[in-house]
């Protein structure tokens, strides 16, 4: 069974606060506030987006764990048929996403990267590299988990559909095909799939450490831990 997430890009879910004195502002003042409520601006863009996402995303995940395609209690031929409908959309659902993902976080980049032209070596310009690079890391590291849950499901449509196409009877909670041939062929077609759901577990969990690393990195921003030496210039990724 596939775990749920929480919202994609987990890390953004913490809000930068800012202090302003209570005094009449400078020019200089009104720039850095204007500045620090665009960061904020982009980031609460994020965070809704990221927050729509994952639901849709963790009722895909519910919905694919509740059929149960390779049971044998639903190696039924209704069942099966049904079971690879379910796939194949939740296969194409994947592939959308993650090319939704490269889309969105493109944007992002773009409007990062314009807002970090405008602002000086200030600590503002190490609070968006700070936001930019936790971004990156957590989303690459999602987008490697999404990628592998994609794979895994590639082969169990592979599985359904062999099987679809078999003769195979139910005994005692055993699957037995009526050839041997076919007996070869079902368990070359499961042997990536224990492979492959070992490697979503760990695909999983790199994309918790990501997010976990990158909510410290927030916390830290918050905090005003983050070192006030600016960055290496970030470029903009062609």
């Amino acid at each position: 069974m596939v775990k749920p997430v929480a919202a994609f890009v987990l890390f953004i879910a913490v809000l930068f606060v800012y202090v302003i004195p209570v005094r009449a502002q400078s020019e200089d003042d009104l720039a850095q506030q204007d500045v620090k409520n665009r960061i904020n601006r982009i980031i609460d863009t994020a965070m809704g987006i990221a927050h729509d996402r994952a639901a849709d995303f963790n009722a895909r995940i519910a919905t694919i764990n509740e059929a149960r395609p390779l049971e044998l209690a639903n190696f039924d031929s209704s069942h099966i048929a049904n079971n690879v409908t379910r796939v194949i959309d939740f296969s194409n659902y994947l592939a959308g996403f993650r090319r939704t993902d490269d889309s969105l976080g493109r944007a992002l980049e773009d409007s990062l990267f314009i807002l970090h032209e405008e602002i000086p070596q200030t600590q503002d310009r190490v609070t968006l590299e700070a936001f930019q690079d936790s971004y990156a890391t957590d989303l690459k590291a999602f987008d490697s988990y999404v990628e592998t849950l994609g794979t895994l499901y590639s082969e169990v449509l592979d599985v359904l559909l062999f099987v679809q196409q078999s003769s195979y009877e139910i005994h005692n909670d055993q699957l037995q095909f009526r050839s041997q041939k076919d007996v070869a062929e079902y368990r070359k077609l499961m042997k990536p799939i224990d492979a492959t759901s070992t490697a979503l577990k760990k695909a999983s969990e790199e994309s918790r450490k990501a997010t976990a690393l990158a909510n410290q990195k927030i916390a830290e921003i918050n905090g005003g831990k983050i070192p006030a030496t600016p960055a290496s210039h970030k470029t903009k990724k062609p």
